[in-house]
C-alpha cells in the first residue's frame, strides 16, 4: 500500500512535528519563566548585484 519513501516521509514529518511541539512548549516555558528572546537587530543591507 505505502512505499518505502512514503513510509520514510512519513516518519520524517511525525519526527518533525515532535520536534517542533517541543520547540515551542520551550518557549512558552521561557516566557512564563521571564526569559525574553534576544533582541534583533536591523539587518544591514547589501546589494551584490553589478
Amino acid at each position: 500500500m505505502y512505499s518505502k519513501q512514503n513510509a520514510e516521509d512519513m516518519f520524517t514529518m511525525r519526527e518533525f512535528g515532535k520536534n517542533m511541539a517541543y520547540l515551542l512548549r520551550c518557549l512558552e516555558a521561557g516566557k512564563s519563566a521571564g526569559i525574553n528572546l534576544p533582541e534583533q537587530k536591523d539587518k544591514p543591507f547589501t546589494n551584490f548585484t553589478r
